[in-house]
């Protein structure tokens, strides 16, 4: 049962993030922040990619208090070290302002680059790989590596609409919250508690419509955590299933499935490998979200059916964890496959 005195720090960080960030959006700091609308944005006017800034070093705070420093936390720690340095460049002009030089921001493989050996570095010192390949660290190294630097990069690709990336968060990390309750790991709760009440704090400035954006920084460090706390659930409960992870990224993993699919198949065809990478890496305004909106959704309700969808699958993944031996075990499964093709015949329909 969750402890009262254990609220502390769900509310605490939510209170310390959305006062921080009042303070930034009050500052000249903001100035060097601010996000362009183009053709892919819904926004019309510029708006402060600034809930990294605030998000970042609260939860960080907020996580050694409850935690303390251990090779887990240590991770989440060297993790938002790198996704601050990715934001300073990717989401503000300060940089380049000090140095005097034209703005210019991290290709796409250079954050690769830094991405995979935040991962390789978390694998090593934690010893965490996907579940079922434990002994098979040729395997599992590079598929774990897959797992933390896909979905930490599926959160930034959903962060498309006001509320919608960190309400996802939200949902998922207070899902974590009780699935680590429930299933006795005491050392992912506090965590994860501390992550949801700073995104809480965010959230209250983001919604429709936003003040502030999460920026690359933050949505980045969001998906790493979750990445790796899903994965610490489904190590400890069932350590021989890697497909119930699917649950606990399921929006991100699924758009981000999708848009790979699409764009393998856009026409004229690529000649080369390279020009394949290029082509899948290449942005558009046909992600879930964008189609949702098409569809005649406002951007607030665009949210809300992320939110509730995403609930939907962390109860089949409770489901699915917290009775593996049962005879219906495939159930869970049938009702994630369900869910995924309702939602996108809803946002590709014509």
């Amino acid at each position: 049962m969750l402890e009262p005195r254990s609220l502390i720090f769900l509310i605490a960080p939510g209170i310390g993030v959305y006062l921080l960030l009042l303070v930034l959006l009050k500052s000249r700091i903001a100035v060097y922040f601010l996000d362009k609308p183009n053709s892919r944005k819904i926004h019309k006017n510029q708006i402060p990619r600034i809930g990294g800034l605030a998000l970042i070093p609260i939860s960080c705070l907020g996580i050694s208090i409850a935690s303390g420093l251990t090779a887990f936390t240590g991770s989440i720690f060297a993790g938002a070290l790198v996704f601050t340095v990715i934001g300073l460049f990717d989401d503000s002009s300060l940089p380049h302002v000090v140095l005097q030089k034209p703005q210019w921001f991290l290709r796409a493989r250079y954050k690769f680059l830094l991405e995979s050996a935040l991962a390789f570095g978390v694998i090593y010192y934690t010893g965490v790989t996907l579940p079922g390949l434990q002994n098979m660290p040729w395997l599992g190294t590079p598929l774990t590596m897959v797992w933390l630097v896909g979905v930490t990069n599926s959160f930034n690709i959903i962060d498309g609409v006001d509320g919608l990336c960190g309400g996802v968060s939200f949902v998922i990390l207070l899902g974590i919250v009780v699935l680590a309750l429930l299933l006795h790991i005491a050392g992912v709760m506090p965590i994860a508690l501390v992550l949801a009440g700073s995104v809480g704090g965010f959230l209250v400035l983001n919604s429709h419509p936003a003040r502030l954006f999460l920026g690359d920084m933050g949505s980045l460090f969001l998906g790493f955590c979750c990445a790796l706390l899903g994965l610490e659930i489904v190590v400890n409960i069932a350590p021989n299933n890697p497909f119930l992870l699917l649950f606990l990224a399921a929006l991100p993993v699924l758009d981000v499935g999708t848009a790979m699919v699409r764009r393998s198949f856009v026409k004229p065809a690529p000649t080369s490998l390279r020009q394949w990478f290029s082509q899948l890496a290449r942005a558009d305004a046909n992600h879930i979200h964008h189609r949702l909106l098409r569809q005649g959704l406002s951007a607030s309700l665009v949210a809300l059916v992320a939110m509730l969808w995403t609930l939907a699958v962390l109860v089949l993944a409770f489901m699915a964890l917290s009775s593996p031996a049962q005879a219906l075990w495939y159930l869970p499964y049938l009702g994630i496959c369900v869910l995924a093709c309702g939602l996108l015949y809803i946002s590709y329909r014509d």
